[in-house]
């Protein structure tokens, strides 16, 4: 397979380095146009036309399309080409997973992200060895990861992820058991 030079410039930023014509590519504006959101078409639509914009990264909705995998076989045979491949994009929900536990309180509200910031949350989490049931919030990830529009560059600054982490950590901690114990003292426990 030919390898091509991967040059994408606009803004403050240039990414270079190659990958196959199989797993990049840029979309043109009229792929732009005709995307219709894959598995979270409704959510894609209502972000297009609010102008809504990954309070993580910044990017646009249309700025998170990107030449990848399909995932999902029905989706693959209709939206894939020969190898499977063709538009996508990921809208998350991401929460405080602290929320999950018994009793405790989540420390953000659930936001809508993209995939890529999403994913970051939970790369810095395992690097830095976090607990499982502590997330960052959208806020915090702002502060330590940048994308790339349309090609699922991600750059993790984890000396910075590990600075938030030191400095929020041990003050929400103290606060969701301070929230915690209140609760179960008003509960009779």
């Amino acid at each position: 397979m030919t390898r091509v030079p991967k040059v994408i410039q606009g803004g403050n930023y240039q990414v270079t380095g190659y990958k196959t014509r199989k797993w990049y590519r840029p979309p043109t504006q009229q792929e732009i146009d005709a995307f219709e959101g894959v598995h979270v078409a409704g959510r894609y639509r209502r972000c297009v036309q609010i102008g809504w914009r990954c309070p993580c990264c910044n990017r646009t909705a249309q700025e998170l399309i990107r030449w990848s995998f399909i995932n999902g076989h029905t989706n693959r045979l209709k939206y894939g080409d020969e190898y499977g491949m063709g538009w996508t994009l990921a809208l998350i929900e991401h929460h405080c997973h602290s929320g999950d536990r018994d009793g405790w309180l989540p420390r953000f509200p659930v936001t809508l992200i993209c995939g890529d910031c999403n994913s970051a949350d939970g790369a810095a989490k395992r690097k830095l060895r976090l607990p499982e049931w502590w997330s960052f919030s959208p806020i915090e990830i702002k502060q330590f990861v940048t994308c790339v529009p349309h090609s699922g560059k991600t750059v993790i600054d984890y000396e910075k992820a590990n600075k938030i982490w030191h400095e929020i950590s041990l003050r929400e901690i103290r606060a969701s058991v301070s929230r915690h114990q209140m609760r179960q003292f008003f509960q009779g426990r």
